[in-house]
């Protein structure tokens, strides 16, 4: 840190587009933006998510909805993934996967990669419910 002004702006630069505060959660995991073809609602949207609210296997996900708002996922059936949060990956089809564990750490036998799908009998829509499915 520093009291010493930085200057000028560099040409080019620009202001984030949303902002997540620390009141929030502990520390945003990066996502992907959504082009997947089972939740058309979400096509497009970013989705990304915290690793935890309070250390406690609360991992949760987000998506950026229109303005910038950052928007909480209801999944289907639990208050969070029931995990910490660990990271995403994404398939050749654009769906979406969430990898989480129990302890935070890349050991031990807790990891699961769950798979973002439409609740059971709905396609999901930004601001609607998510259902994360384990993967075998």
């Amino acid at each position: 840190m520093s009291d010493e002004n930085p200057g000028d702006v560099p040409l080019g630069v620009v202001d984030p587009i949303a902002q997540y505060d620390h009141d929030d959660g502990l520390a945003v995991i990066g996502g992907f933006r959504y082009r997947g073809f089972k939740i058309p609602l979400l096509y497009g949207v970013y989705v990304f998510g915290d690793f935890s609210r309070t250390f406690s296997n609360d991992g949760r996900l987000f998506y950026l909805a229109a303005g910038g708002t950052v928007r909480e996922f209801n999944i289907e059936g639990q208050p969070n993934i029931g995990r910490l949060l660990l990271g995403f990956a994404g398939d050749a089809w654009g769906e979406i996967y969430v990898l989480g564990n129990s302890t935070g750490t890349p050991f031990g036998g807790t990891g699961v990669v769950l798979k973002l799908v439409p609740p059971s009998g709905a396609a999901a829509a930004p601001g609607g419910e998510i259902a994360p499915s384990r993967c075998g």
